[in-house]
């Protein structure tokens, strides 16, 4: 029985998209639905940026994200939502984190398409599916649906 679903959503124009669908399916399956996102520390932060104690950044993320999160699940009528919760670092690895963490029945995210050095490196959607110990549902835009 599926009673709890992380959904991965990023910064994209694709995530309300997802956000929607993950909503839809948690709802008819009167599951709990967790927003999650990742925040991965640009290469070109400071050192500083990675969390010192007098460094107001990554509580500023944190903000950022969750208002954001919290603007994507609004129009999710009827769906119970968790509260949203953050990763830091590499986005695949934390969301299989998260999943274990919070030992989710299933993770939803959503693809963003398989295009030019995605082949060659791969996509976040790819190392979650191919590394998480959960059931992983894929949500496609419906404009990559051909």
């Amino acid at each position: 029985m599926i009673e709890k679903i992380l959904v991965g959503l990023d910064d994209t124009a694709r995530a309300p998209h997802v956000a929607i669908v993950a909503g839809e399916l948690a709802l008819r399956l009167q599951a709990t639905l967790i927003p999650f996102r990742a925040l991965p520390f640009p290469q070109d932060f400071p050192a500083a940026g990675a969390g010192g104690k007098q460094d107001a950044l990554p509580q500023i993320l944190r903000d950022e994200a969750t208002r954001a999160l919290e603007a994507l699940i609004a129009p999710l009528t009827g769906v119970n939502v968790a509260p949203a919760h953050l990763g830091m670092g590499d986005p695949a690895r934390a969301i299989i984190s998260a999943a274990e963490l919070l030992n989710v029945d299933l993770i939803a995210i959503g693809s963003h398409g398989y295009h030019g050095w995605d082949r060659v490196l791969g996509t976040t959607v790819c190392a979650v599916a191919n590394r998480a110990t959960r059931n992983v549902f894929v949500i496609h835009d419906p404009a990559d649906i051909r």
